[in-house]
C-alpha cells in the first residue's frame, strides 16, 4: 500500500508526540545557534525558537491547538520550573531588599 507524501504528514501532524519534538528541536537548534554566533542577545534561544515553532506551524497549517496538543508536556512543566526559580530568589531576598533600586531602574527602562 504506497501512501503519498500528503498522508503521512497528515498522520504526524495529528500525533501530539509530532509536536513536542518540533518543539524540543526547535530550542535546542535555537540554543546551539545563540551559542555558535557568540550568544548575542538579539538570538535569545526562547525567542528564535518560538519563531521557528510559529514559522513551521504558518507552513504546514497547523492549527495552534494541534500543535499545543502536543507542547502540552512543555507547558505543564513550566508551573514547577517557576516554583524551582523561586526557592534562590527567596533565598537572595535580603540582598534584593538592598538593591531594590537598580532592580526598579533596570526593570523600568526594559518595559
Amino acid at each position: 500500500m504506497k501512501h503519498s507524501l500528503f498522508e503521512v504528514w497528515v498522520f504526524l501532524a495529528s500525533s501530539p508526540l509530532l509536536w513536542l519534538t518540533v518543539t524540543l528541536l526547535a530550542y535546542f537548534g535555537a540554543t546551539w545557534l545563540y551559542r555558535r554566533c557568540g550568544a548575542t542577545p538579539f538570538l535569545i534561544p526562547v525567542m528564535t525558537a518560538t519563531v521557528a515553532i510559529i514559522a513551521v506551524l504558518l507552513l504546514t497549517d497547523t492549527p495552534y491547538p494541534t500543535y499545543f496538543e502536543g507542547a502540552k508536556f512543555v507547558h505543564f512543566l513550566i508551573g514547577p520550573a517557576t516554583v524551582a526559580l523561586a526557592v534562590p530568589l527567596y533565598s537572595q531576598w535580603e540582598r534584593l531588599k538592598r538593591m531594590w533600586l537598580p532592580i526598579s531602574v533596570a526593570w523600568w527602562s526594559a518595559r
